[in-house]
Parts: structure tokens; C-alpha cells; sequence
């Protein structure tokens, strides 16, 4: 079954790669995450503090973590000023 299994703030124990970004979450950050089950794959994935405040304030939920956005969406958006998912 594919899909979200949790979804949450967590505080990091060790530095992560941003999804929306790419940029390094630190080690000790408190962040967004989101373990998926795809294809029979369960991977974790972290959005940091500044593509989560991009999203809130694009009014776009929708970007955070998503199972068709691919590594680096947000900061594409954040060039364009748009949302993938289409502006609100």
C-alpha cells in the first residue's frame, strides 16, 4: 500500500538533505518530515523551516511533501514565485 505513513515535526539527530530545496538541515533542527511507503519502498523525507514558511505562505499545503514532487521543487517555485501546485 503506498502512501503517507506519518507526517510531523521532528528535531533532527543528524544533518538531512531538504527535499524542496536541497539545502542541509542541520543536526538539532526541529523540521517537517514524512515517511512514505511508494513501490514497496519506505523512504523519509525533510522539508526545511524556510520551504515549509514558502508553502504557508503560498497558501500551497499541497507542496509540502508530496508523492509526485521531485527533489528540489521548491526552490524552482521559489525562482518562479509560483507554486507547482498552481497559485491560490
Amino acid at each position: 500500500m503506498d502512501g503517507v505513513i506519518r507526517s510531523g515535526n521532528i528535531k533532527t539527530r543528524k544533518d538531512h538533505k531538504c527535499h524542496g530545496c536541497k539545502e542541509v538541515i542541520p543536526k538539532g533542527t526541529t523540521t517537517y518530515s514524512e515517511i512514505q511507503a511508494y513501490e514497496g519502498k519506505i523512504e523519509t523525507l525533510y522539508e526545511c523551516n524556510k520551504c515549509v514558511e514558502w508553502c504557508i505562505k503560498k497558501d500551497c499545503m499541497d507542496c509540502l511533501i508530496s508523492e509526485n514532487a521531485y527533489e528540489g521543487y521548491i526552490k524552482e517555485c521559489m525562482k518562479e514565485n509560483g507554486c507547482w501546485e498552481g497559485d491560490k
